[in-house]
């Protein structure tokens, strides 16, 4: 019953006219307003009180209080914004690019090598010959692409990024070697101090054969990246992935793996390396069961200038190695369990194409793959050439 009696006390004397109190007793008012959390009625007596009298006692103290406690409610009552819908209302950067390239192989359909496969049937051994369409064919492509990128900070040390990418090969009279290709990722990254930063992505690849159910690849990475030396950097890092075909569990399996870089900047070159290793295992009943995998790879930027003002020089050099835990077939190789090494080859040559309109460039690329395995059916070598035009917007 007291505490009833002072609220409305108090409440009585807000309500009335103040203009014949003293500036002291507005201030022993207003804070029994604030102990109430009444800051807006507290705040009109203080501002009454110190416009009589600057100096009257707690009159400031109490003044900056009730301010304070009228910015705290006023955040509370803010709603709360769904991450999506802040999104929508940040300001984004966008890219886009298109692309056309016309190119040759030497094995287009990535056949084996030899077309005489050694297999065990029954007990005796013969060999198999590859059907015409399961040879090395040498044919000329045409690939056409877009992309779009979008970019936007979304706080001081937070970017936030998507991108995707779609892709169409046709072959020159091969069958089941065209193909679709399309990409979607999404990238969180955030600046540390001492220039560090972690990036935490997601991706979604899809290749879809002429003929054949689309194959995936969704994969989650974490990057932690720092200074190293003056003019590199280093990065570490896991990737999480799981692999498949949309209504086939044979090519199903998870991969989990750890990930290093060093990247170096030297005048107008820039050096990297990059090293991965992890685990495969397979679900269902895939055959060689799970598989160890390996990756190294040096690349290699250089900005040439002289003639040709903006061009650009890489070559990429990658080996990778799988080793399956599990024999592959019986019928190939005495159910030996199979190990696959891949060397592979790129240079390209980029220049910009000023004469057609900013932000053209063409490109000449090359690649050379060589695939070695214990298992003959896995042995493959292709060539390819390239000559492409591009242009971002």
């Amino acid at each position: 019953m007291f505490v009833v009696l002072l609220l409305f006390f108090s409440g009585s004397l807000a309500a009335e006219t103040t203009n014949d109190l003293t500036p002291k007793r507005l201030v022993a008012l207003a804070v029994s307003l604030n102990s109430q959390m009444r800051y807006a009625e507290a705040a009109d007596l203080l501002e009454r009180a110190l416009m009589l009298k600057p100096s009257v006692i707690n009159g400031v103290s109490e003044y900056k209080k009730a301010l304070s406690g009228m910015e705290l409610a006023l955040q509370a009552k803010k709603p709360d914004i769904p991450l999506l819908d802040a999104l929508m209302w940040v300001r984004w950067q966008v890219r886009k690019e298109a692309y056309l390239q016309v190119g040759s192989s030497t094995n287009i359909n990535y056949a084996p090598t030899t077309s005489l496969i050694p297999v065990t049937l029954g007990g005796s051994h013969v060999v198999v010959a590859l059907s015409d369409d399961d040879r090395p064919k040498e044919r000329q492509a045409l690939e056409m692409g877009v992309s779009a990128e979008l970019t936007s900070k979304i706080s001081n040390v937070d970017r936030i990024t998507a991108s995707v990418e779609v892709m169409h090969r046709g072959v020159v009279r091969a069958q089941n070697s065209d193909y679709q290709w399309g990409k979607a990722e999404v990238s969180w990254l955030r600046e540390l101090p001492a220039e560090r930063r972690w990036l935490l992505g997601a991706a979604l690849d899809i290749l879809d054969y002429d003929q054949q159910q689309p194959f995936y690849v969704l994969q989650g990475v974490f990057r932690y990246s720092l200074p190293w030396q003056q003019k590199c950097t280093q990065q570490f890092g896991v990737d999480i992935q799981h692999q498949g075909q949309l209504n086939n569990n044979l090519y199903d399996g998870y991969y989990l793996g750890a990930a290093a870089a060093f990247s170096c900047r030297v005048a107008h070159q820039e050096f990297g390396l990059q090293l991965s290793l992890g685990q495969d295992w397979a679900l269902d009943k895939r055959q060689g069961g799970d598989q160890i995998k390996a990756r190294l790879q040096v690349t290699h930027a250089w900005d040439v200038g002289g003639w040709v003002v903006a061009d650009e020089l890489q070559t990429s050099v990658s080996y990778y190695q799988q080793e399956d835990q599990d024999g592959y077939s019986t019928v190939l190789s005495n159910n030996r369990k199979r190990g696959v090494k891949r060397l592979e080859l790129s240079v390209q040559y980029t220049w910009p194409l000023h004469l057609i309109g900013d932000s053209w460039v063409g490109y000449l690329s090359a690649e050379w793959t060589n695939q070695r395995s214990n298992i003959l059916l896995f042995e493959t070598d292709s060539k390819e050439i390239w000559l492409g035009l591009k242009k971002s917007w």
